[in-house]
Protein backbone atom coordinates (compact mmCIF):
# COMPACT_ATOMS: atom_id res chain seq x y z
CA UNK A 1 0.00 0.00 0.00
CA UNK A 2 1.33 3.25 -0.81
CA UNK A 3 0.59 6.44 1.49
CA UNK A 4 -2.79 7.82 1.00
CA UNK A 5 -2.81 11.18 -0.76
CA UNK A 6 1.24 11.07 -0.57
CA UNK A 7 0.57 13.58 -4.35
CA UNK A 8 -0.33 15.89 -1.58
CA UNK A 9 1.85 15.59 1.02
CA UNK A 10 2.65 18.48 3.40
CA UNK A 11 6.79 19.01 4.19
CA UNK A 12 7.38 21.83 6.21
CA UNK A 13 10.80 22.66 4.87
CA UNK A 14 11.98 24.32 8.39
CA UNK A 15 10.88 20.69 9.94
CA UNK A 16 14.14 19.47 8.28
CA UNK A 17 16.54 22.59 8.23
CA UNK A 18 16.46 23.41 11.55
CA UNK A 19 15.49 20.15 13.26
CA UNK A 20 16.15 17.04 11.39
CA UNK A 21 19.51 18.09 9.85
CA UNK A 22 20.46 20.94 12.56
CA UNK A 23 23.59 19.16 14.22
CA UNK A 24 22.94 21.86 17.08
CA UNK A 25 19.79 20.90 18.11
CA UNK A 26 19.10 19.37 21.08
CA UNK A 27 16.58 16.67 20.37
CA UNK A 28 17.64 16.54 16.12
CA UNK A 29 21.45 16.71 16.51
CA UNK A 30 22.15 12.86 16.05
CA UNK A 31 19.77 12.57 13.61
CA UNK A 32 21.47 15.43 11.74
CA UNK A 33 24.98 13.78 12.54
CA UNK A 34 23.65 10.51 11.14
CA UNK A 35 22.78 12.42 7.91
CA UNK A 36 25.93 13.87 7.70
CA UNK A 37 28.30 10.88 8.40
CA UNK A 38 26.17 8.62 5.95
CA UNK A 39 25.21 10.73 3.24
CA UNK A 40 26.89 13.49 3.76
CA UNK A 41 24.08 15.87 3.70
CA UNK A 42 23.76 18.95 6.05
CA UNK A 43 21.45 22.03 6.55
CA UNK A 44 22.51 23.54 3.28
CA UNK A 45 21.03 19.96 1.61
CA UNK A 46 17.18 20.61 3.43
CA UNK A 47 15.59 20.96 0.31
CA UNK A 48 17.30 17.68 -1.24
CA UNK A 49 15.98 15.98 1.39
CA UNK A 50 12.69 17.17 0.92
CA UNK A 51 12.65 16.41 -2.95
CA UNK A 52 13.85 12.71 -1.66
CA UNK A 53 11.50 12.35 0.83
CA UNK A 54 8.39 13.85 -1.50
CA UNK A 55 9.44 11.57 -4.60
CA UNK A 56 9.74 7.95 -2.34
CA UNK A 57 5.86 7.83 -0.99
CA UNK A 58 5.45 8.29 -4.44
CA UNK A 59 6.26 4.60 -4.71
CA UNK A 60 7.45 2.69 -1.90
CA UNK A 61 5.38 1.25 0.43
CA UNK A 62 3.80 2.46 3.79
CA UNK A 63 3.91 0.58 6.71
CA UNK A 64 0.70 1.66 8.63
CA UNK A 65 1.13 2.26 12.42
CA UNK A 66 -0.42 2.92 15.66
CA UNK A 67 -3.82 5.28 14.93
CA UNK A 68 -4.31 7.72 17.97
CA UNK A 69 -6.64 10.40 18.69
CA UNK A 70 -4.05 12.45 16.51
CA UNK A 71 -5.14 10.04 13.22
CA UNK A 72 -3.47 7.31 11.21
CA UNK A 73 0.08 7.33 11.32
CA UNK A 74 2.37 5.90 8.50
CA UNK A 75 6.06 4.59 7.86
CA UNK A 76 7.68 4.50 4.79
CA UNK A 77 11.62 3.58 4.30
CA UNK A 78 13.66 4.21 1.07
CA UNK A 79 17.01 4.09 -0.12
CA UNK A 80 18.44 7.40 -0.21
CA UNK A 81 21.77 8.05 -2.62
CA UNK A 82 24.00 10.81 -2.30
CA UNK A 83 27.56 11.65 -2.58
CA UNK A 84 28.64 8.10 -3.42
CA UNK A 85 27.10 6.82 -0.71
CA UNK A 86 23.60 4.62 -0.01
CA UNK A 87 21.58 4.90 3.34
CA UNK A 88 18.26 3.78 4.28
CA UNK A 89 15.77 6.48 5.15
CA UNK A 90 12.73 5.81 7.60
CA UNK A 91 10.08 8.72 7.53
CA UNK A 92 7.33 8.82 9.47
CA UNK A 93 3.66 10.29 8.78
CA UNK A 94 0.61 11.08 9.84
CA UNK A 95 -2.83 12.07 8.33
CA UNK A 96 -4.31 14.06 11.64
CA UNK A 97 -8.00 13.32 12.23
CA UNK A 98 -10.48 15.30 10.20
CA UNK A 99 -7.48 15.95 7.27
CA UNK A 100 -6.74 14.01 3.98
CA UNK A 101 -3.32 15.32 3.59
CA UNK A 102 -0.10 13.39 5.08
CA UNK A 103 2.08 15.53 7.00
CA UNK A 104 5.76 14.26 8.17
CA UNK A 105 6.44 13.83 11.26
CA UNK A 106 10.12 12.36 11.33
CA UNK A 107 12.87 11.49 9.70
CA UNK A 108 16.15 10.06 10.19
CA UNK A 109 18.68 7.31 8.75
CA UNK A 110 17.82 4.06 9.75
CA UNK A 111 20.87 2.24 11.51
CA UNK A 112 19.78 -1.40 11.79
Amino acid sequence: MLLPNADKAILDIRKLREYTLNPGHLAGGNKARMFASCLGIGQQDAELLRSACLRAILSNEALEKVADSHGKRYQVDFVMQHQGKSAIVRTGWIIRTGEDNPRLTSCYVRTS
